[in-house]
């Protein structure tokens, strides 16, 4: 039988919410939160920060958000159980951040990331770094298994769109970066790609070879030693025919094609990564926006 991982998910968070109400009543603390998600609901309330042993007899720090979100009839709550103190930030980026930081300096740092998600609060995922003298050692990326990978996407891009400003600014660099490993970036424009290469330019980052690494990987290589991505966005075909698809599926080949030399403006690629959406202008001034193979152009990532 297919396991239903949206209905886990929800059991999950109402355990923990029992489990906190059970273990530590009146032992919690709170502390006021407010904010705008990525999807314009403004929201104010408290987040409960309280103490715990769990079945291991390892002390435990569960938490629970509560808001007043704006469009929504009843206060949305999320339950989350940390192994070390937590801090509930709100971020202009657009989300609410749990940093759970573990160990200091050779422990580890994890980064919850939660949002409302039809109707509720809800997280799109943890990533967690483990640390040596203070350097990201390795990156563990967990993405929330009720979600599909496609919806965690549309979540990232959201934030990504939202308040673009705030997603250079110093403070932010480092929630920025991780939260593109979570969705990959596979939804990321060239636009995006020269705006949030910014993120090379932090020294934080730029001195965390592994998690500089890691980012490359989803923004894109093509970064200049000063840390800026190349602007331009032309390129030419390398096919001797180069068919235009009307969407980024084999299936969808067009009749007309370009031939090779011909040059096009790349708009953005597709979800896998296998095709790029161009605008094309003929000589006679003809302009034509449909998706190229990514091989045909020369520039798959």
């Amino acid at each position: 039988m297919q396991r239903n991982h949206k209905f886990d998910f929800a059991i999950k968070n109402l355990f923990l919410l029992a489990f906190w109400l059970i273990f530590v009543p009146g032992a919690a603390r709170a502390e006021s939160v407010h904010g705008k998600f990525f999807n314009g609901q403004a929201y104010s309330g408290e987040y409960l920060v309280a103490e715990a042993t769990n079945s291991d007899g390892m002390r435990v720090h569960p938490v629970t958000v509560r808001l007043k979100v704006d469009g929504e009839k009843f206060p949305l709550t999320y339950s989350y159980i940390a192994d070390d103190i937590p801090s509930v930030k709100s971020n202009d980026a657009g989300f609410l951040l749990i940093v759970v930081n573990s160990g200091g300096m050779e422990g580890s740092v994890t980064y919850n990331y939660v949002v409302p998600i039809r109707g509720k609060l809800a997280s799109i995922g943890t990533v967690q770094t483990t640390l040596h003298l203070g350097k990201i050692e390795s990156i563990d990326v967990q993405s929330n298994k009720g979600l599909e990978k496609k919806e965690i996407n549309e979540l990232v891009e959201g934030i990504v769109r939202f308040n673009p400003s705030a997603l250079s600014a110093p403070l932010n660099a480092y929630p920025t970066a991780i939260l593109l490993l979570l969705g990959q970036g596979k939804f990321l424009t060239l636009a995006d790609d020269s705006r949030l290469s910014k993120l090379y330019a932090n020294k934080e980052i730029s001195d965390d070879p592994v998690l500089l690494k890691a980012i490359k990987t989803v923004i894109g290589q093509d970064v200049q030693e000063n840390g800026e991505a190349q602007a331009s966005n032309r390129k030419v075909v390398v096919s001797n025919r180069a068919y235009f698809y009307n969407y980024p599926e084999s299936s969808n080949i067009g009749k007309s094609y370009l031939i090779k030399g011909d040059v096009v403006n790349l708009v953005k690629k597709s979800d896998d990564g296998q095709y790029w959406l161009v605008d094309y202008v003929s000589s006679h001034g003809r302009k034509t926006e449909k998706w190229l193979r990514c091989e045909d152009i020369g520039y798959c990532r």
